[in-house]
């Protein structure tokens, strides 16, 4: 209740409009569905650096446009913030550049509506984490273009909550991604183009405690990461399934692995053969799912689930 009358008196005072702190913004889609147009925003001017940026309270167009001609800046972007019903809140991105300057971001930030973040081309970078599905269900489906964090990804940050990415094609840097990031989240990262680069360790299934769990598909593109982390919380485990594309980690892969394939991580959905190659001239082992014909000859072989090969 007490932040409910600080806004509206702020409001009245400040004359900044319905639903708007200072020194914030909030989209009403008065005039379009464009970022670049100012009277689209509660003050009749695009967000600069000093605004924490609103998506999803308002009554206007659920949908915001980046295209090639906008460069989009804000402290903190919050899609579907405050939302009062069940409307899915889009950002769509064709082109141009979108930086964070502040804090944390959130796409999913109320339990009631969803958010979406389409990334097709342009370069969206931001300065603190990702809170993908904060409060509710925040969703990234890329086609193309770069998605950059400072800090990382979390992907189902609360119990009930739950976030995803798809990936098709274009790039995603960052420190670090989490999936299912907090008791009863879950999170689901499926690749089937572009890459992956991670400075730093891929969570999957990060809470130790009643997660709903971290799902992983990769069938294309390139994963890169300094490690692989995979928790079992409370006898539901993270899974990474392998059809195509390539998982790339540091170092050489060694017998604690074995515990992560015996059910956590499968090729072709279970029915198929890890192919552990490492190379000690970068000292990284490429993982890849061996192709269904020479699988089928293996295992008829020797039933072999990990193959393990050394380059000098």
């Amino acid at each position: 209740m007490r932040k409910q009358i600080l806004r509206v008196t702020m409001v009245c005072v400040l004359g900044l409009g319905v639903n708007a702190f200072a020194a914030d913004v909030v989209w009403d889609g008065s005039e379009s569905n464009l970022w670049r147009v100012g009277d689209n925003w509660s003050t009749g001017s695009v967000p600069d650096s000093g605004y924490t940026t609103y998506i999803g309270d308002n009554d206007g167009t659920d949908t915001v446009l980046i295209d090639s001609s906008t460069t989009a800046v804000c402290s903190t972007l919050k899609i579907s913030y405050l939302s009062s019903n069940s409307t899915t809140y889009t950002l769509n991105m064709t082109g141009g550049t979108l930086n964070t300057t502040g804090t944390r971001s959130s796409i999913g930030d109320t339990a009631v509506g969803k958010a979406v973040f389409n990334l097709s081309d342009g370069a969206a970078t931001f300065n603190d984490r990702i809170m993908l599905g904060d409060h509710g269900h925040g969703e990234i489906n890329m086609s193309g273009g770069t998605l950059g964090s400072n800090v990382g990804i979390n992907m189902g940050c609360r119990g009930g909550t739950s976030g995803d990415i798809y990936l098709s094609d274009g790039t995603i840097t960052v420190p670090s991604i989490w999936l299912g990031d907090d008791g009863g989240a879950t999170a689901i990262l499926e690749v089937t183009g572009g890459a992956i680069n991670l400075s730093d360790t891929l969570y999957v299934n990060t809470y130790s405690s009643g997660s709903l769990g971290g799902m992983m598909s990769l069938d294309g593109g390139v994963v890169t990461a300094s490690a692989l982390s995979m928790v079992n919380a409370d006898d539901v485990a993270g899974t990474l399934d392998i059809a195509g594309g390539t998982l790339i980690l540091d170092g050489e892969i060694d017998s604690s692995w074995q515990y992560y394939v015996d059910g956590w991580v499968t090729a072709n959905g279970g029915t198929g053969t890890l192919d552990f190659d490492y190379d000690s001239g970068s000292d990284t082992t490429t993982i890849t799912a061996v192709p269904e014909p020479a699988t089928m000859g293996l295992l008829a072989l020797g039933g072999l689930g990990v193959l393990i090969r050394r380059k000098r």
